[in-house]
């Protein structure tokens, strides 16, 4: 988790910062999705969060985990993330892995809603398709509206947080008449 935000960190991008109960679910989360499925909630946590904290309730809701009593922080010198999701990961280690061939099945996707906060679970059937380029269109617009919501409307600093240039920003802004 720390490699992964100081990744982030160095490409001159805020953070954010865990509270200890988001450290603790994430540390009891089975990560099926092994490396690549933390990498993307890193990723998705600095650009919802640069620099703000989040607490275990601004975690997407597969990650808010009911948590076993008494659950504590296993300090980082015990155990690296990258060993915690190998050690729970059957995906990592095919001489465990007792699935036959599974079947393609719907997969629910929890979507944050950058505007107000609130999530909402989807289940989407990849095999009747996707319209990805509206999907993703509508995940931009939403990114946009939170920060310019965030800066008060002030283009300038949306753009810093989106990391994009403010004439791109000010483009899209046009061009989804977000105005």
């Amino acid at each position: 988790l720390n490699f992964m935000f100081d990744k982030i960190k160095a490409q001159s991008r805020l953070i954010p910062t865990l509270s200890e109960k988001t450290l603790i679910a994430l540390q009891h989360y089975s990560w099926p999705g092994n490396v690549r499925e933390l990498g993307n909630l890193v990723e998705r946590l600095s650009i919802l969060f640069p620099g703000l904290p989040v607490e275990f309730d601004d975690l997407p809701r597969k990650y808010q985990i009911e948590l076993p009593e008494g659950a504590q922080l296993v300090p980082s010198s015990e155990v690296s993330a990258t060993e915690s999701i190998q050690a729970s990961s059957p995906s990592l280690h095919p001489e465990h892995n007792t699935q036959a061939d599974p079947k393609p099945m719907d997969e629910k996707i929890v979507i944050h809603d950058a505007c107000n906060g609130a999530e909402a679970v989807s289940t989407l059937n990849l095999e009747e398709g996707l319209d990805l380029k509206s999907y993703l269109v509508e995940m931009e617009v939403k990114l946009i509206q939170k920060a310019l919501l965030q800066t008060e409307g002030n283009v300038s600093q949306a753009a810093k947080l989106l990391q994009t240039n403010r004439t791109t920003l000010v483009e899209k802004i046009r061009k989804y008449d977000l105005t």
